[in-house]
């Protein structure tokens, strides 16, 4: 697109939701997966500091240890949040912010507590009321049907009260479903060798089975 993904997100966003995904993109997260409960307590803190126990917001403390942190340090952040004030981040995050940037920052607190759950939840949001969101619903089925839909979809029925099945037949028609539930349903080749799949057809020759 002739320009970095960065420049874009600066020329169409402002305020704190611009430095929010700047600061994503950037990718600066460190990915080693280890944990330091010291570091946590201080973050926590910092955190707290940073909202509930000032006169206005420093947003960019809450920016730079959602965005910079391992996820396993922030779900330690998290508890440690919850053990020094007695309630989730994600209340303090509804109280503190507001628009976009609350948006944003909560999306991030719940992708880290459970990625599946969250997808399960923008699911049922994209079929909810009156009016389908295609364009989310194309989206999270498409990019995740290799991925953790399985998980998704327990998720979704544990959440909403029925399947993620039912709800896309309640919700589309035509071929559209039908491409929707191959996508959402369990994939007979997953965890198999080829040979071994039933859907695979293997041809040896002038021979063709099925196996």
């Amino acid at each position: 697109y002739k320009a970095t993904l960065e420049y874009h997100i600066q020329c169409d966003t402002s305020g704190d939701f611009e430095e929010l995904l700047v600061a994503l993109v950037k990718a600066d997260r460190d990915e080693s997966g280890k944990v330091d409960k010291s570091h946590a307590v201080a973050d926590a803190k910092a955190l707290y500091q940073a909202g509930e126990a000032k006169l206005g917001t420093d947003e960019a403390t809450f920016i730079k240890i959602l965005t910079q942190r391992n996820y396993e340090q922030l779900i330690l952040i998290f508890d440690e949040y919850k053990t020094l004030t007695g309630h989730s981040l994600e209340y303090a995050i509804e109280c503190e912010f507001s628009s976009f940037i609350k948006r944003g920052l909560l999306t991030i607190v719940k992708a880290v507590r459970d990625l599946p759950k969250y997808y399960a939840e923008r699911l049922h949001a994209s079929m909810a009321g009156s009016g389908t969101n295609n364009k989310d619903l194309i989206r999270i089925v498409a990019t995740r049907s290799e991925m953790d839909m399985d998980l998704i979809k327990e998720h979704y029925k544990t959440d909403y009260g029925i399947t993620l099945e039912e709800a896309i037949t309640d919700d589309t028609s035509g071929d559209y479903k039908i491409l929707l539930l191959g996508l959402v349903q369990e994939n007979p080749c997953q965890g198999k060798n080829l040979i071994d799949c039933p859907i695979v057809t293997i041809r040896t020759g002038d021979e063709e089975s099925d196996s």
